[in-house]
């Protein structure tokens, strides 16, 4: 029997995973022979089409995803102050020292020689890599905890982390015009992003990641807001550093 292949009318990508999460359901073209390009990097994943529902589907909304996202951003900061970013003015020298943003008594970093370009450009490198890694671990633990909802309930910012997580993930970093369509939602939807180099997908983490982390818990709260009988959520994050 032959698949059935669906895209979104305004879009370019294909499906043929009923299972996948952007799934069109509504205001698509399908078609039933393989198209010649653009598949959807999760039909891949998944490898044929089945039935929907996923593991995941069935998890019912955990409240110590609060605690997950608590214990995520400590560890996050407390490895980003290992590679905090460099500029021009640091080109030369022989240590690197987390500023104050970072709150802990973590380690500096002495070098084995001066800081050339070659090294600070690695070493940024190296930090957008743990910002890219702290968007994959923001969005499993929404998935792990029963938050993973559907394209059609998900806010726009939960979406764009879905969409973020995808992209770095599943090895889609060249893909230059799903790149620059992220791009353009970060700029939509947080401040301060709009110097950000045409070919770059922004994860700062005053304007993006500690902003898309505080979306994630409002989310969370409002999904266990509205299972709560009385409509208060279900559960009282513990109090770690945040």
């Amino acid at each position: 029997m032959a698949k059935t292949y669906r895209k979104e009318k305004s879009g370019d990508t294909w499906h043929f995973c009923t299972n996948c999460s952007n799934w069109p359901t509504a205001d698509f073209e399908e078609q039933q022979g393989k198209p010649r390009d653009n598949l959807c990097s999760e039909c891949l994943l998944l490898g044929k089409p089945c039935k929907p529902g996923d593991p995941s589907a069935g998890l019912k909304p955990d409240p110590k995803a609060m605690d997950a996202l608590c214990e995520l951003w400590d560890t996050y900061r407390a490895n980003r102050s290992l590679s905090v970013y460099l500029d021009e003015s640091d080109l030369g020298s022989k240590s690197i020292a987390p500023g104050a943003f970072y709150n802990g008594p973590y380690a500096s970093v002495q070098l084995r020689e001066p800081l050339s370009r070659a090294t600070l450009e690695l070493h940024n490198h190296i930090g957008n890599w743990n910002n890219e890694n702290f968007i994959i671990r923001l969005w499993a633990i929404l998935e792990s905890h029963g938050f993973k909802g559907t394209k059609d309930t998900r806010p726009e910012e939960i979406q764009l982390l879905y969409d973020l997580r995808c992209h770095f993930a599943h090895g889609r970093n060249q893909d230059e015009k799903e790149r620059r369509k992220l791009r353009c939602c970060l700029i939509c939807l947080f401040e301060n992003l709009e110097n950000t180099p045409i070919d770059c997908i922004p994860l700062d983490i005053d304007n993006v990641l500690e902003p898309m982390l505080q979306r994630c818990e409002e989310y969370i709260q409002d999904v266990l807001g509205r299972q709560s009988p009385d409509g208060a959520p279900g559960h009282e994050p513990s109090q770690q550093g945040h």
